[in-house]
C-alpha cells in the first residue's frame, strides 16, 4: 500500500512538471515567433516609407499598446493562466478550465475597456508624455494612431470570421462610409450565413453554432470585438442570410 501510494505521489509530481514545462515551452516559442515577426514588420516598414518622421511617430504610437500586451498577455498569460489551465485539462476538468477562462477573460476585458478610455481620453497628453520632442502635428498623428491601434483588434477578428466561414471561391467586402458624424464599416462575406436563432448569441463568449463546429475556433473573437467597440461608444449589427452570407456592420462615433 505504502509503495503503491509513493508511486502515485511520483506519477503526479511528474505529471504536473510535464505539464508546466509544456506551457513554459510554449510561452517561449510563441513570444520568440512574435519577437521574429516583429523585427520583419519593423524592417518592411523602413524599406517602404524611409527614416521618415511619419515612421517614427508610427513607432511612438505602439509603446502604450505594447506595453499592455506585455502586461496583460505576456504577464496574466504566462503567470497564470496557461499552468492553470493545463492543470485542469491534466486533471479532466474542463468544466473549472472554462469557467476559470471565462473568469479571467472577463477581467482581462474589464481592464482592456479602463485602459481603452483612458487611452482615448488622454491619447494626446499620453503621445506628450512618450514623445515630448515631437512637433504639435506629429503629437496629433499619434494620438489618433493610438486609438486606430486599439481598435485594430475588432476588425482582425471580424475578418478572420469572414475567411473562415466564406465559401470555396467566394468573396469578402470591406466599405467605409461617413454618415453625419460617425463611421460606418461594413464587412461582407458571401459565406455560409448564420441561423436565425444564433444571431442573438453570437457575442456570447464561447459560443458556437451547433452547424458551423467543424469550423476551428473557441468562440471569444466576436465577444471581444464587441466588448471593444461598445468601450468605443459604438456597436456592432449583424444582418445574414444562411447559404447567402453575412454583414457585419461597425458604427463608430468620429471625434470633433
Amino acid at each position: 500500500m505504502v509503495t503503491s501510494l509513493v508511486k502515485k505521489g511520483i506519477g503526479a509530481f511528474v505529471s504536473r512538471q510535464t505539464n508546466i514545462f509544456t506551457a513554459a515551452s510554449f510561452i517561449i516559442l510563441t513570444t520568440v515567433f512574435s519577437q521574429i515577426l516583429g523585427i520583419l514588420k519593423y524592417r518592411l516598414l523602413v524599406s517602404l516609407f524611409g527614416a521618415s518622421s511619419d515612421l517614427g511617430v508610427f513607432f511612438a504610437a505602439f509603446r502604450i499598446p505594447d506595453f499592455v500586451f506585455q502586461v496583460v498577455v505576456a504577464g496574466a498569460l504566462s503567470a497564470s493562466f496557461i499552468p492553470i489551465f493545463t492543470e485542469f485539462l491534466a486533471n479532466n476538468k474542463k468544466k473549472e478550465a472554462y469557467e476559470f477562462t471565462s473568469a479571467l477573460i472577463t477581467i482581462g476585458i474589464i481592464f482592456f475597456i479602463f485602459i481603452s478610455a483612458i487611452i482615448i481620453v488622454f491619447s494626446y497628453q499620453l503621445s506628450g508624455m512618450i514623445a515630448p520632442g515631437f512637433s504639435k502635428n506629429e503629437l496629433r498623428l499619434m494620438a489618433n494612431l493610438m486609438i486606430i491601434i486599439q481598435l485594430s483588434q475588432v476588425f482582425f477578428n471580424i475578418m478572420d470570421n469572414a475567411v473562415k466561414y466564406n465559401s470555396e471561391n467566394g468573396d469578402i467586402k470591406l466599405e467605409l462610409t461617413k454618415e453625419q458624424n460617425k463611421a460606418v464599416v461594413k464587412i461582407i462575406d458571401t459565406g455560409v450565413g448564420i441561423d436565425k436563432e444564433d444571431l442573438k448569441t453570437i457575442f456570447d463568449r464561447f459560443y458556437r453554432s451547433d452547424s458551423n463546429k467543424n469550423i476551428k475556433g473557441h468562440g471569444l473573437g466576436l465577444a471581444i470585438a464587441n466588448s471593444i467597440i461598445k468601450a468605443h461608444n459604438g456597436k456592432i449589427e449583424v444582418l445574414s442570410t444562411k447559404a447567402i452570407g453575412t454583414t457585419f456592420i461597425v458604427t463608430l462615433p468620429i471625434s470633433s
